[in-house]
This record gives structure tokens, sequence and C-alpha cells, in this order.
């Protein structure tokens, strides 16, 4: 299997983020770089809502929000992306793993939660999002 490791850090809970990518099976990583969440917490709370409340009691009512959620769920996926694809290196790295053939994971590994609330699963690119593609993802909160 390919695995991606994208590796936060932070000093503290009030420090900025930082991300690295790192390929196990190369041992090739990138410097690390400052990261923002591109999700603010209204979109993850309309993410919430549709996950775990619509999906289980949908009435005509809550149709328009959420295929206004549904509209953006790609969008988002490319923010996420894009947030992570701040340098050349990172992109190389990034695009020789999807060009891998067979079984393809990323791992999200992180000291700080605010990294894993994020909706990872939704991660796309131009084709779409990656778990469509047979790209499985991760989590791994480290102490």
């Amino acid at each position: 299997m390919t695995e991606l490791s994208i590796r936060f850090t932070a000093e503290s809970a009030d420090s900025p983020l930082r991300a690295a990518f790192f390929r196990p099976d190369t041992g090739v990583s990138t410097e690390p770089a400052p990261f923002a969440p591109p999700l603010d917490d209204a979109a993850l709370k309309e993410i919430r809502w549709y996950l775990e409340t619509f999906s289980l009691w949908p009435t005509g009512p809550d149709y328009a929000r959420a295929a206004r959620i549904e509209s953006q769920l790609e969008e988002w996926g490319r923010a996420l992306r894009d947030a992570v694809l701040t340098s050349r290196e990172a992109v190389r790295i990034w695009q020789q793993f999807l060009d891998a053939d067979g079984e393809r994971q990323i791992t999200i590994d992180a000291t700080d939660p605010r990294v894993l609330r994020l909706p990872w699963e939704l991660l796309a690119d131009d084709a779409g999002h990656l778990f469509a593609q047979s790209v499985s993802i991760r989590r791994r909160l480290q102490k």
C-alpha cells in the first residue's frame, strides 16, 4: 500500500498549525509549512447537520438546505487539498502519491485536535473526491 502522511504540528494549543508531507515508502518529506484550516465553524456545522441529522431523518423543508450542502462538498474537499499544497515539493509528492498503483492511503497525523475535526474524507482534486478514486483516509492523534 502506498501511504502519504500529512503531519500537522503546533507548539501549543494557541500557536499556528504547520503541515508537512511524508512518504514512508520513499522517505521523502517536505519542510513544515503554515496551515490555515479552510473550513470555518459554520461550514463544519453544516456538514455535521447533513451527516448526522438530515441523513437519518430527511424531511421536505430540509431538502433545499441538503442540496446546497451537497453542492459544496467537492469545493470544500478541494479547499482542504489546497490548504496543504502550499509548495512545489508538496504538489510533486501529492501527484506522485495519486499516480501510484494499488491501494493508497492518506494518514492525517496530528498533535492538535483542531486538525482532526476537519472532514478529511472530503478531500478532492479536479477529478472529484479521492474516496471515489480508491484513496482511504486514516486519522492518527500523535502525543
